[in-house]
């Protein structure tokens, strides 16, 4: 929350992030696209995503 402003954020922490190794970019990646479905299935009636 960002009290007494017009704006929030939404933080989600990849763990295992490590930019010198990129053993698991796969996964993380695959993480990151799983975030981002559920969050515009949330905020879906509230944005508008042109495709």
């Amino acid at each position: 929350r960002l009290d007494n402003k017009k704006a929030s954020r939404i933080i989600y922490y990849l763990n295992g992030l490590d930019f010198d190794n990129r053993d698991n970019y796969d996964d993380l990646i695959n993480q990151v696209i799983e975030k981002v479905i559920v969050l515009s299935k949330v905020f879906k009636k509230y944005i508008n995503i042109s495709r």
